[in-house]
């Protein structure tokens, strides 16, 4: 579960990184982060 949380707050950090840099590049940046991460499960 911890590992979970950890992960959440990561993207959370990268997307609102990506989202200071670029609205819609962000959005992208962040279906194709969350894609990969249902992938490797």
């Amino acid at each position: 579960m911890t590992g979970d949380s950890s992960r959440w707050s990561w993207i959370s950090l990268k997307a609102e990184a990506a989202r200071s840099e670029s609205q819609d590049i962000g959005a992208l940046d962040l279906e194709a982060l969350f894609a990969s991460s249902e992938r490797a499960k």
